[in-house]
This record gives structure tokens, C-alpha cells and sequence, in this order.
């Protein structure tokens, strides 16, 4: 390169350098001046322009800010309403910086708001529309920054020496990453970010690529603000959406609804109108017909744009006829090209998620999208990943694909995703357990139904290790998620189950995963044919039978538990049975036990107690509640999940009604009672079980003692303690600790909250849950026999098959 050239406007007291290498840092000594390097130019800024570059940065780094910290106060609908109305406040700013803007065009920007904003709510119900005061007030503020940005911009365009549109890309990407990655370091998310590309390793292709694409775009982003304003770049990212949506129609088949038709068309009439006007005035700049005072106000201020070479130089709105004004002879004399430096590309999520996952396109969070995969022509969909069941496991595992940037499908049977999620624990959601009992809260089905062995946990190690129950409350707090730890480590939400889920499809939308809901799957077979196309997917929309191809399928179907509520099905046993894959154990679990239609205990409906409850060689340690049926309460739903594994499937239930005292200090206890009432001057006949009642409710004393204790030691049941022998007073306190119950049955499937069973662990790799015989075939989830205790350890059980199979398939 040659040596430096200098070149300076006097009156404005500016320098542009460009220099080799070898003589910059000499020339730059020389001058003195702020500036920033492109490669080998030196682009140097006025204390103005520095002043209007770092407003620019702020207020677009504010905007995202904002509108992702809005999501943690208001629903997606309500964020995706706010921010379709942008391109009114980019005019307003616009405006505010001298831009003439026609009553065309402003009719126009509420044609495209009113249309966008109509689009995005289509479908939405009311439940799905929250709203706070704070994230209300928050996307105000992200309206008013997306303002500010396009003052700025339109600011900067007004000026006669201005950057190249590669400059004010790079300028903006540099200022965004000054601000962002300090932030990002402080709050901890720049190390989670690394560590996670540090373990997968693998992706970092991807992210180039995505890296690269993501830097055209925004050359055409600012090629536009440059050619045509910020206004009209504002519509443009606006009207994109609808566009996409267009595309999809014609080649995939997409359907949406007669509304969203309609708003589609009000979008597109207002781009049409506007660009007609723009023509129309394009075609008198061209024959030199009279232009009106604010078309030519208007023309001035903007930048070059590709009619400029059809029309007359204007300067100050008066006509240069063959004089170059002094923008074009700056641009010509001092400006010489600069090559596009590739930006980092900064994630809208960025500050909101603690994985570094791509930007992708917004949609809307709130409901699920109601488009659907379809035929093109004879021509069957194919999709790299396809994940059935849109449930815990299903969408940590989509999400986790879509981050690696794998397409991911999810088909789900309901109208909507998470419905387990949104009923359990009690509407606020158990999603995790932070005790250390966790490498023994899972079991699986024993290969000898003779008296069950725990699990050693063994098969579950590997996925807890990669996705400890740290890893999801990390993901809870960045959402913004409040929760509490209610006793055993149980951690709940402070509102609501919905939290997760729109934290979940929050995730899975990010990570541009085609969610489709109402497509129940029928069948999945191995076909023939390429990497690519390796599974046929046969499922029902609209009552039409479809297909789709994978190269992965993920069985995040579930069981049997809520058949009534969630519409639970066998599918997952069932793609099992169709390869050859072992089956176990299947039956309901965590669920409500049967005694006896005769059983005395029927009269202690609605009595609760604290017992240990033992079935085999575990025991449970909580309350029980009995009812109308038989007996309930966590106690006995965690011993639920074991009784059936027995040779005699009518192997009583244990229960120690006095957990806490061991059996000798029972029969003390018994002993000092006895002679008490011995001892006592005016003695009254009193039955035991008023002493009972001294340690258990007095419902269940008395019904205890009246029809088994007194049975039991062959006594009346009006006898107190007084009246037995010390032998009886031992086989009483042996009792107490040990009272057998007879169970018939368990209230079933409609009651059970999980599904005990599932497709063998030995039939999966421990560290992906592939299929071993069946490669690209996953189970994950409730569809594997693994159950965990009550308290959250389900959830987690699903979150960490879910991110082993996201993480590899």
C-alpha cells in the first residue's frame, strides 16, 4: 500500500487517514485524533459524532434490554403486540431529526402496525394476555429507545460527511459489543456462554455460518437506513414477518387463519401504497416535472438511493444542474471504499438466557403456533429432528437441538404444550429437588419380579452430570422465574406452572424449533434411503394424514398418567413394540392405593397422620391422608411406585403410625400410661384408646384400637391400658410400628402421576438415550422405565434425558 493519505476539510476540522500497516500507527501519532480502524482505514469521528454514535449504541443495546426484560412482567402476545408498533416511534424519531414525512406514508406505518399487530395476536385466547404495570412500562421504554435509534440514525444521515454504510455497521457492532460484553462478564453469562461452547465443541461450525449469514444481514439492514431511512428499514423489518410467512404457504404448505389473512392484506396494501407514491414521485424527478416543497425537503436529507441517478443533485432543496453538491464531491474526493468487516453477532437473548443460543426470529410465545407441517405437492416434509410430545422432556430436548442448530419439529396431540407442567404441584410446579438424595430417588424395574432392589442410580449418573438440577435453576432465575424450597429440597414457583412452560417455549421459539400442536403421531417406521430420511413419521392434522421425514426421532410422548385430564397415550410402548424394544413394568405410579370395600378405615375419611410407610425394603417417611376409596397421601403415593413389584401382588402395606419413637421407647411409653392409670384414686373405665389419642388423632385412635388393636390382642374394645398384660403392652407397641394393611389395587391411570415402566435402560445408551439396535432412535423422559420419588425428581429426570438427547442427535 502506498504511503498514508491525508486528506482534511478546514471548516469542519476533520481527517480521514488511510495508511498501510507499517505507517499507521506513525501517521496516527501525527494527528492526535479519536478514531476507529477498519482493516487498513482509519475512520476518524468528531466529538458530535462520537457523542451520536454512543447514544446510538445505547439506546439499541436499551431497546433489547427492555423488550427481553418486559418478558419476565407481561406474556409473548402482549411483547409481540408492543414492539409490531416500532415503526411509529422509528417515524417519530425520524421526524424529530427533520425528515419531511408525507401523510401517505404515515397512513401507511398504521396500515403496517395495525396489520402486524392483528397478525401476531391472531389465535391468541385471553388466558394467554398478561400484563404488569413494570413490563408495560418497560416496553414503553423500549418504543422510546427504537425512537432514539432512529433520531440517531436519521441525525447522521443529515449530515454531509457521513460514514459508508460498512462503517456505521461496523461502528454500531463494536459500540453494541462495548457495552454488551461487560454486562455479560459481570453477570455471569460471558463464562456460561464459553463454558457451553467448550462442551460442544462441535457447533462452533454452525455458529460460523450462522455468524456469517447473520453479517449479510445486516449489510442489507444498513444499506437500506442508508439508501432510504430508518423509517423505511423500521417497515421493512416489520413487514419481514409476513413475507416468511408467504414463503412458508407456498413451500411448505402453512396454513393460518381467515383473521390473519385479512391482516396480512391490510400489511401488504400499505406497502404497496407507499411505494406507488414513491414511483409516482420517482417518475417526476425523471422527467424534471415540479416536485412539491416537501418532496424536495424530503430528498435532501436522505442519502443516496439507487433513483439518485435518475434525478438532479439537490442541495439545501434547490437544484444543482451539473454541479456536484459538496456530499458528492466529499464522497468522491475524500471516501475511499472500505471492504464489510463481519460483525459479531449479538443475540437479542443475550442478557436474558444463561446459554449463548443464536438470535432467531421472534414468534409468539404466549400460545402455541397453530401452523402445521405439511405436503408440498406429492413431495413428503423432512426435518432433521423430530421430537414427539411437547411436555417436559420433549421441549428441553427440542430446545437443546435448536441451539446446536439442528431444524427441530415438535409435534405435539394437544391445543397446547406442557399440560402435565401447568397441573403439577398444585398449579405452582415442583420443577426440581436440590437434596442429596438424588443418585437414589430413581428406580427401575427389576429383572426378577421377586422382592425389589433399588436402583444403585447407576443408568442416571451420566445425564445428571451433564444436567444437574443447577443447570435448570440457573435457566429458572434467568427468566426471572421466583421460587421457593417448600420442605425436602422441593423447589416450587412462587405463581405459577405456566412460568416454566413460557419459559420453555420461550427457549424452544429462540431456537427456531416449528413447534406444531394439535398433531397427534400415528405411526413411526425405518425406511430405506439416505442419513437424511431415515424415519417416516405418519401423524393427524385437521383430520388429514400426513408425513414427515427425520434422520432423528426423539419419544417424548410420556405414559399413561392424566389419561383424562392430558390426554395421555401408549405411544411410546407402542414405537417400542414396532422395533423389537423391551417394554417393562408398565403401570401407574405416585398414585392413590385401594383398600377393601369392608375396610374399617373407610370411616376415617379425611383423617391425616405423619407414618413411615413401607413396601419391601424402601420406606417413606410423610403424611397419609385416608379416604373414600383407600389411602392416600405422599407417604403412600411414593410407595404406590413399588407395590406392584412384588410375586403376590397383595403384599400388604406396611405403616409405622409412630415414626419418630423406636419400638422400645413405645413400649415405655405404654408401660408409664398403664401404670398411671393404675395408680390413679378415683379410678374411671377408660378404653386405651384415649392414651392413644395422647400421640395420634383421635379419629384414628379410636377407630384403631375399636377394630384392630383390641382384635388384635383379644381383648374388649372398652379395656384401657390397665387391664393388659406386659406381653400385650409388646405386642401393642409392635403393632404401632408395624400395622399391616391390606391393598387391593391403585386408583389407576387417571390418578397416577407418572407411569411407572417404560422401554428397558437396557435397551439405551446411558449417555444419549439412543436406542443401542435402533441408531437415530431416542426415547426420553416418562417413556423410559426410569420413575423417580415424589418432590420433583421426575422433572429433573426429564430435563436431563431431554438435554443428553438434544445434546447429540
Amino acid at each position: 500500500m502506498s504511503p498514508a493519505a491525508l486528506s482534511s476539510d478546514p471548516q469542519k476540522d476533520r481527517m480521514i487517514i488511510i495508511a498501510s500497516d507499517s505507517n499507521l500507527e506513525e501517521e496516527l501519532g501525527k494527528v492526535g485524533k479519536s478514531g476507529v480502524l477498519t482493516g487498513g482505514t482509519f475512520v476518524d469521528l468528531t466529538r458530535k459524532e462520537l457523542r451520536q454514535q454512543a447514544k446510538l449504541n445505547g439506546a439499541q443495546c436499551g431497546a433489547k434490554f427492555a423488550s427481553n426484560e418486559a418478558l419476565k412482567s407481561v406474556s409473548y402476545p402482549i411483547q409481540a403486540l408492543a414492539k409490531s408498533s416500532k415503526t411509529l416511534p422509528a417515524m417519530l424519531g425520524c421526524l424529530w431529526s427533520g425528515k419531511a414525512i408525507t401523510r401517505l406514508q404515515w397512513a401507511a406505518a398504521f396500515g403496517i402496525t395495525l396489520g402486524t399487530a392483528g397478525f401476531s395476536m391472531g389465535g391468541k385466547k385471553g388466558s394467554d394476555i398478561e400484563a404488569k404495570p413494570l413490563g408495560v412500562l418497560l416496553l414503553i421504554v423500549s418504543l422510546l429507545c427504537d425512537g432514539t435509534v432512529s433520531a440517531a440514525q436519521q441525525g447522521m444521515r443529515n449530515q454531509k460527511e457521513k460514514l459508508s454504510p460498512y462503517e456505521q455497521m461496523f461502528m454500531t457492532n463494536v459500540g453494541a459489543a462495548m457495552i454488551l460484553l461487560p454486562v455479560a462478564f459481570v453477570s455471569g453469562q460471558l463464562q456460561a456462554g464459553i463454558g457451553f461452547l467448550m462442551e460442544n465443541i462441535t457447533i462452533l461450525d454452525e455458529i460460523a455460518i450462522f455468524a456469517l449469514c447473520s453479517a449479510f444481514g445486516q449489510v442489507f439492514i444498513f444499506l437500506t437506513i442508508a439508501w432510504f431511512g430508518p423509517d423505511t428499514n423500521a417497515k421493512i423489518t416489520t413487514v419481514r414477518k409476513m413475507a416468511t410467512v408467504l414463503i412458508s404457504i407456498v413451500w411448505f404448505g402453512h396454513t393460518i387463519g381467515t383473521t390473519q389473512w385479512a391482516f396480512v392484506g391490510v400489511v401488504f396494501a400499505s406497502v404497496f401504497a407507499e411505494i406507488s407514491e414513491k414511483l409516482s414521485r420517482a417518475s417526476n424527478w425523471k422527467t424534471d416535472e415540479p416536485a412539491s416543497t416537501d418532496e424536495l425537503l424530503q430528498l435532501s436529507q436522505s442519502g443516496p438511493s439507487p433513483w439518485h441517478s435518475m434525478m438532479p443533485r439537490l442541495t439545501n432543496g434547490k437544484k444543482e444542474n451539473g454541479k456536484k453538491s459538496r456530499v458528492s464531491q466529499i464522497g468522491e474526493e475524500q471516501r475511499r471504499p472500505v471492504l464489510p468487516v463481519l460483525p459479531v453477532h449479538m443475540s437479542s437473548n443475550f442478557l436474558a438466557t444463561s446459554a449463548c443460543a443464536p438470535s432467531l426470529p421472534a414468534r409468539p410465545v404466549g400460545t402455541p403456533q397453530k401452523r402445521h407441517l405439511a405436503a408440498r405437492g406429492h413431495a413428503a416434509q423432512r426435518a432433521p429432528v423430530v421430537v414427539l410430545g411437547g411436555g417436559a422432556a420433549g421441549m428441553m430436548a427440542a430446545m437443546t437441538a435448536g441451539r446446536r442448530g439442528r431444524p427441530v419439529t415438535l409435534l405435539e396431540k394437544n391445543s397446547e404444550l406442557g399440560k402435565k407442567i401447568r397441573i403439577s404441584g398444585g398449579g405452582r410446579c415442583n420443577f426440581t429437588n436440590i437434596s442429596e438424595k438424588l443418585d437414589r430417588a430413581y428406580h427401575s424395574s427389576p429383572v426378577i419380579d421377586e422382592d425389589f432392589a433399588q436402583s444403585d442410580g447407576s443408568f442416571f449418573q451420566k445425564a445428571f452430570r451433564r444436567y444437574p438440577p443447577e443447570k435448570f435453576i440457573a435457566l429458572v432465575e434467568s427468566h426471572g422465574i421466583k421460587y421457593h424450597e417448600k420442605k425436602l429440597g422441593q423447589l416450587f414457583c412462587n405463581k405459577s406452572a405456566r412460568q416454566i412452560v413460557d419459559m420453555l417455549q420461550q427457549e424452544c421459539l429462540a431456537a427456531s424449533v416449528e413447534l406444531c400442536t394439535e398433531a397427534e403421531c400415528l405411526t413411526v417406521a425405518a425406511v430405506d434411503g439416505p442419513r437424511a430420511a431415515r424415519y417416516r413419521i405418519e401423524y393427524l392434522k385437521d383430520d388429514k394424514k400426513k408425513e414427515i421425514y427425520a434422520e432423528a426421532v426423539l419419544v417424548a410422548s410420556g405414559g399413561l398418567s392424566y389419561a383424562r385430564s392430558c390426554g395421555a397415550t401408549d405411544l411410546a410402548h407402542r414405537i417400542a413394540d414396532s422395533f423389537n424394544l423391551k417394554v417393562t413394568g408398565v403401570r401407574p405410579g405416585l398414585v392413590p392405593l385401594l383398600l377393601p370395600s369392608d375396610a374399617w378405615t373407610r370411616s376415617l375419611t379425611g383423617v391425616s397422620l405423619e407414618v413411615a410407610a413401607c413396601m419391601g425394603s424402601t420406606v417413606f417417611v410423610e403424611r397419609i391422608l385416608f379416604t373414600h376409596k383407600g389411602i392416600s397421601g405422599p407417604a403412600v403415593l411414593q410407595a404406590s411406585s413399588y407395590w406392584e413389584h412384588h410375586a403376590d401382588a397383595h403384599k400388604p402395606l406396611v405403616l409405622d403410625v409412630l415414626p419418630y419413637l423406636k419400638e422400645e421407647e413405645v413400649l415405655e411409653w405404654l408401660q408409664r400410661r398403664a401404670e398411671s392409670c393404675r395408680k390413679r384414686q378415683s379410678r374411671r373405665p377408660m378404653p386405651a384408646s384415649e392414651e392413644l389419642a395422647r400421640k395420634l388423632p383421635r379419629r384414628f385412635a379410636d377407630g384403631f384400637w375399636k377394630n384392630e388393636a383390641s382384635k388384635h390382642l383379644g381383648v374388649r374394645p372398652r379395656s384401657g391400658l390397665e387391664d393388659l398384660e406386659s406381653s400385650a403392652l409388646q405386642r401393642l407397641a409392635s403393632l404401632l410400628k408395624r400395622w399391616e394393611v391390606k391393598v387391593i389395587g391403585t386408583e389407576g391411570y387417571p390418578k397416577a402421576e407418572v407411569t411407572c415402566g417404560g422401554v428397558s435402560t437396557e435397551e439405551l445408551s446411558d449417555e444419549t438415550m439412543e436406542c443401542k439396535r435402533q441408531p437415530g432412535l431416542f426415547f426420553i423422559g416418562e417413556a423410559v422405565d426410569v420413575t423417580g420419588w415424589l418432590g420433583g425428581y421426575n422433572f429433573q429426570w426429564a430435563w436431563a434425558s431431554g438435554f443428553a438427547a438434544g445434546a447429540v442427535c
